[in-house]
């Protein structure tokens, strides 16, 4: 059975301020913008050539009544991260921090592969931007792989990523 993921749900409190973010910001294509009624929309957009779409869903429209006021706080505080790869992170960054986007964190380089920023849409929603780092000839492994420790300990060693260059990080500790 084929699977794929086509839809992520971005809650928005002002529709036509988030489709003006995501597509004139951050350079996503509208792939759906149907009418609904007088009150819903159906509004997607995607990154150029991805068939995953963010659903840019209003808070007044796609949430029940009771949970609206609860839902507009935890898209405010910005709970529901959503996670964008660009390819060139620090002109993205330099971009929307220009057009006066809320900065949550400055372009850093992560242990875990990658060049991230923070940025708030204007809904308040937390966007993760990241940039994959070279990896000058490192192989990382994905998934993580089991090896047999040169110990008689009980527990597998785990090897992802960046242990895998470092053979003293598959030698148990001294005793």
């Amino acid at each position: 059975m084929a699977l794929s993921i086509t839809h992520t749900p971005v809650y928005c409190t002002d529709l036509d301020e988030a489709l003006a973010f995501y597509t004139q910001r951050l350079g996503f294509e509208v792939h759906d913008d149907v009418p609904m009624g007088p009150e819903m929309r159906w509004l997607t957009v995607h990154a150029p050539g991805d068939t995953h779409d963010l659903l840019l869903a209003a808070v007044d429209h796609h949430i029940p009544p009771a949970d609206r006021q609860a839902m507009r706080e935890i898209v405010a505080k910005g709970d529901l991260a959503i996670f964008i790869q660009v390819d060139d992170l620090d002109k993205t960054f330099e971009l929307l921090r220009a057009a006066g986007t809320e900065i949550l964190q400055e372009p850093i380089d992560q242990p875990y592969g990658v060049r991230d920023a923070a940025v708030r849409d204007p809904s308040g929603n937390h966007l993760r931007l990241s940039q994959p780092l070279p990896t000058k000839g490192l192989r990382f492994r994905s998934p993580p792989r089991l090896v047999r420790s040169r110990s008689r300990a009980r527990h597998p060693v785990i090897v992802c990523g960046r242990a895998e260059r470092n053979p003293e990080a598959l030698r148990p500790p001294a005793r």
